[in-house]
């Protein structure tokens, strides 16, 4: 059996990344947002309260309308902050006319009280349906998802960032699903 090693997953990680990367900045944005909230309108989530979302920088989803959607649903929604590079995430109570700040990667960020939440929206550059994804590589979401192992993890991607396996390793965490603007994948 030929197992890779640490130093060679990182590196097929590394080569994935940019190849995703220079296929994100092609798209047209503008009709994403609704597209991904039409989604996730057909999940079930009604039984949670506290989601943790994201604010989308550069190459994510936009997910501005679902978070907008959770709002309207009258559930707590956060927003990640980086409180130090090698801590988990901490997820801020979000309030769309409160003043941001910026932490410490420069990521917006409100200013309210730290949530634990129960569904958990995390931006990918890649996934499999073995529930596998792949980050930007700094591993916050890895450590913050082994702190809410109970949680629902919603990946939110487009189709064309499915890989047939994404390379992992031992400390990586799975999704329960993925969202792309196609379909909605159980894992």
């Amino acid at each position: 059996m030929n197992h890779n090693s640490s130093d060679e997953i990182l590196f097929q990680k590394k080569i994935l990344r940019k190849k995703i990367r220079s296929k994100q900045n092609n798209l047209n944005q503008k009709l994403i947002p609704k597209v991904f909230l039409e989604q996730i309108k057909k999940i079930n989530l009604n039984k949670y309260k506290f989601f943790a979302s994201y604010y989308p920088m550069s190459s994510e989803v936009d997910v501005s309308a679902i978070n907008e959607y959770i709002l309207s649903q009258k559930k707590i929604l956060g927003l990640p902050q980086v409180v130090d590079k090698n801590m988990p995430l901490v997820f801020r109570k979000y309030l769309p006319n409160e003043p941001l700040s910026k932490d410490i990667l420069n990521i917006p960020v409100p200013l309210g009280e730290i949530i634990n939440p129960q569904v958990i929206l995390i931006p990918l550059l890649a996934f499999d349906r073995n529930g596998n994804r792949l980050g930007k590589g700094g591993g916050f979401y890895d450590r913050t998802l082994k702190i809410f192992p109970n949680a629902l993890k919603i990946g939110i991607a487009f189709s064309y960032q499915e890989l047939l396996q994404v390379p992992v390793l031992q400390n990586d965490e799975k999704l329960n699903l993925v969202i792309t603007e196609k379909e909605i994948i159980f894992i």
